[in-house]
């Protein structure tokens, strides 16, 4: 990535900088920096306000340039890109978008759905549920599947789909 950058740089300096903002979430992500580096982090590289709310708060967490902690906000009116986990991150920029902006808020939103994934408890087990029900599973990766949910390796399972909006009944069958 750093010959890549360097290449870059000569031929295209807009270009080289984007890659830069990857490479600095990329390094974010892989050394498992939590919510609050991250916003901390993409309001310096950007050098304008950054804030971060979750789906249904009313307002969410802001940092200005510096870093520094900013009070609650909202939105509203800048430009925002909502994250794979629900939440929603922004940038205030007064006057003129940067180049970079644009691709701040989407590498700020991905890297905060992975660190999100990362920390749901329940993420091991749907995992586990999909490979025993993929065709394409191995038979190793199915025996690895069922042991994380604690079934036995030959024991017959019985799986019933139904679509998700249908409503189960407190008996467990499907309402008509």
């Amino acid at each position: 990535m750093k010959e890549l950058v360097g290449r870059l740089s000569a031929l295209d300096p807009e270009a080289s900088e984007t890659l830069k903002v990857i490479a600095y979430f990329d390094a974010l992500v892989d050394g498992r920096v939590g919510a609050e580096g991250m916003l901390r982090g993409a309001a310096v590289l950007s050098g304008a306000p950054i804030g971060h709310v979750h789906t249904g708060r009313a307002e969410g967490r802001r940092f200005g340039a510096d870093g520094a902690e900013l009070a609650p906000g909202r939105p509203d009116d800048w430009p925002a890109v909502p994250s794979a986990d629900g939440s929603t991150v922004w940038l205030e920029r007064a006057g003129a978008a940067h180049a970079n902006d644009a691709m701040v808020l989407e590498r700020l939103a991905i890297a905060l759905s992975i660190q999100s994934v990362r920390l749901d408890t329940s993420a091991p087990t749907r995992r586990a549920v999909e490979v025993l029900l993929a065709g394409d599973a191995s038979e190793q990766e199915r025996e690895q599947a069922a042991a994380r949910l604690s079934l036995g390796a030959h024991t017959p399972i019985h799986a019933v789909a139904r679509p998700p909006t249908v409503s189960m009944l407190a008996t467990g069958s499907p309402s008509r």
